[in-house]
């Protein structure tokens, strides 16, 4: 949205210039048309006030940031005369007052590097708009992407008016990597591979050579794949006390039971002990107020799951929304159409649905749109090395930020160090899952601890999964 104060203003203003010429200069002898011209005066006025508050109100409602700059003279610099909350918002400008007034490149020490200090110059020298799509804005420790338009006004003042684009960029930064790159080893995937064959077949032909393809193949690679780039089943939650080797964690079984078609009988076991375990929980007035259960890929296809959740929530009393079911993305979108009346059917049971490990799949958070979740488990792939990587840390604010707009409530997993329980916060989190709050631990140490009356810190858990 574009604003020309000066085309708002300017009628006004010669009106009350012209009346106050006339009452001053010409000082009429009339004592009731002085008056009369008085009351107009004081009318003008009035109105003057009103449009300069609907101009301001204009102005802060705005989504994007505006700023407003008066030119030197002779066109070396730009003083900052008014600047909007979302214009503060998005360069980090605490107050209002601490800037206006300032040169632009002092106000704004980001704006000479990010190319749009150059435009306000040409925009002022010939009398054009001109847009600066796509300027990196450097703002202290951070990078922004921003889209800006500059607009030069009737009375020569500069006008600029910006949008941080950060997340949209990350986002589809984010989606061109998963579009070509595997989300375990980080090599070119399928797609890939076959555009650079065509490239190498092509190169070949056209310069008489000779091209050798070797293929090499990996036995029980889909374990390793299914166990580390995409945690089918439990999510390390349920162990196997093995005779001999100890308590195991679930990557190191659920595989085999996949394959072995266990994985229904020891799904069923775990959502039945899940549930009776927090109907326990409720009775005693202890305990989180929901309960989460993962689902494997077989599970969601299997044409009796919906029956078996059914039996589950009557035969322990388990209230709408205090079961949320966890699906990986990459099972989700296997087999996106069974998979969204899979959902479908298990949200009208009044189960809460969840995306786990969002980020290792190959969707996208516009297809997110299409399936009936309330939840989306930002993968600890991303929450890692947010301190310290630019690039996980913009994709990581990108999530949320988009996530939010389409009304998803977002867990991040593995947070492991104040640093990044911080900036995730910062980035309106809802709910932080990891080490740093605490390790699983059997049942019967929680209700040991809620029973006691343990501290608030503690009952922060009460969304923990099962």
């Amino acid at each position: 949205m574009k604003i020309d104060a000066d085309e708002v203003m300017a009628p006004l203003h010669a009106m009350q210039k012209a009346t106050a010429w006339a009452f001053a200069f010409f000082l009429l002898p009339s004592a009731s048309a002085a008056l009369v011209l008085g009351r107009r005066l004081v009318r003008d006025e009035t109105t003057i006030a009103a449009q300069q508050a609907r101009y301001r109100a204009m102005l802060d409602s705005m989504n994007d940031g505006v700023a407003l700059y008066r030119p030197r003279p002779d066109g070396s610099e730009f003083v900052l005369i008014d600047i909007n909350p979302a214009a503060q918002r998005i360069a980090g400008v605490a107050r209002r007052e601490d800037v206006i007034g300032l040169p632009s490149r002092i106000a704004f020490s980001g704006l000479e590097a990010a190319g749009i200090y150059a435009a306000f110059g040409r925009v002022h020298r010939h009398g054009r708009r001109e847009t600066v799509s796509l300027a990196v804005y450097d703002k202290g420790p951070s990078r922004l992407w921003l889209e800006s338009d500059v607009i030069r006004l009737e009375g020569g003042e500069i006008l600029s008016v910006f949008k941080d684009i950060t997340a949209r960029r990350a986002a589809d930064e984010r989606i061109e990597h998963l579009a070509h790159q595997d989300s375990l080893t980080g090599l070119v995937n399928r797609r890939n591979l076959e555009i650079l064959l065509r490239q190498a077949l092509h190169s070949a032909h056209r310069e008489g050579r000779r091209l050798a393809v070797l293929f090499i193949d990996l036995d029980r690679f889909k374990v390793i794949n299914d166990t580390l780039g995409h945690p089918y089943g439990m999510e390390a939650i349920v162990r196997w006390h093995h005779p001999r080797r100890g308590l195991l964690t679930a990557g190191y079984f659920i595989p085999i039971a996949e394959e072995s078609g266990l994985i229904h009988v020891i799904g069923e076991w775990v959502l039945n002990a899940a549930c009776r375990r927090f109907g326990e929980w409720k009775q005693r007035g202890l305990g989180p107020q929901r309960i989460a259960v993962n689902l494997s890929a077989h599970q969601l296809r299997d044409p009796t799951l919906i029956d078996t959740v059914s039996a589950v929530l009557r035969r322990y009393d388990i209230n709408d929304n205090e079961l949320e079911l966890e699906v990986t993305e990459t099972v989700a979108m296997r087999d996106p159409r069974p998979a969204v009346d899979t959902l479908q059917a298990l949200r009208g049971l009044g189960v809460a649905l969840a995306i786990d490990d969002f980020g290792t799949g190959h969707s996208s958070l516009a297809y997110l749109k299409h399936l009936p979740i309330q939840t989306l488990k930002l993968d600890r792939e991303f929450v890692r090395d947010i301190e310290n990587d630019e690039n996980d840390a913009a994709i990581s604010a990108a999530t949320l930020a988009l996530a939010h707009e389409l009304g998803l409530r977002v867990v991040a997993e593995g947070i492991e160090t104040e640093g990044q329980s911080r900036f995730l916060q910062a980035h309106g989190c809802d709910l932080l899952q990891g080490y740093f709050y605490g390790r699983p631990e059997p049942a019967e140490v929680w209700t040991a601890r809620w029973s006691e009356g343990e501290s608030a810190e503690l009952r922060r858990t009460r969304n923990h999964n099962a």
